[in-house]
C-alpha cells in the first residue's frame, strides 16, 4: 500500500485524488467519504433521504445495532422537510422498517440485510459525486495553502 500511494504521489496526474491520505490533509472536509463516514460529513444539513440512510450505517458502525423508533423519526423529520415527497433512499429505509425488529443488532435479520444492501448502492452515487466535488475542492484548497 505504501508503495501504491507513494507512486500515486510521484505522479502529478494522480496526485490530487490521493493526497487525501496524507496526515497534514488528514482533516474532516479533505478526507475521502466512506459509506461509515457519509453520516459525518452530511450531520450539518436537514435531514434528507441520503443524511437518514447514512444514520442508518453510522449507528450499525457505532453502536453495532439500529432502533426502530429513531430510524423512524428521522424518516418522519426528512418527509417534513422534503414537504411529504419521498426520494430512492427514502423508500428503501421505509421498506426496512416495516420488515425489522424493534432493534436490530448485528448481525441483523435477513430482510434487514437486504434493504441495507439495496441501500448502500443507493449511496455509492452520492458518495462518488461527495468526493470528486466536495472533498476534492477541500484537498486542493489545501494543499494550496
Amino acid at each position: 500500500m505504501a508503495r501504491q500511494v507513494r507512486s500515486s504521489f510521484d505522479n502529478k496526474a494522480t496526485f490530487e485524488p490521493y493526497s487525501a491520505v496524507h496526515p497534514p490533509l488528514n482533516h474532516h472536509t479533505p478526507m475521502p467519504v466512506t459509506l461509515r463516514t457519509l453520516y459525518e460529513f452530511k450531520s450539518k444539513n436537514a435531514w434528507s433521504g441520503v443524511k437518514v440512510a447514512a444514520f442508518v450505517f453510522h449507528q450499525l458502525y457505532t453502536k453495532r445495532k439500529i432502533v426502530r423508533a429513531e430510524v423512524q423519526m428521522h424518516v418522519e423529520d426528512a418527509l417534513n422537510g422534503r414537504k411529504g415527497k419521498s426520494c430512492e433512499s427514502l423508500k428503501i429505509v421505509e421498506r426496512m422498517i416495516q420488515v425489522m425488529a424493534e432493534e436490530e443488532a448485528v448481525p441483523v435479520s435477513k430482510p434487514v440485510n437486504k434493504c441495507l444492501a439495496e441501500l448502500a448502492g443507493n449511496l455509492s452515487d452520492e458518495i462518488t459525486n461527495l468526493n470528486n466535488t466536495d472533498v476534492m475542492d477541500a484537498v486542493v484548497k489545501k494543499i494550496n495553502m
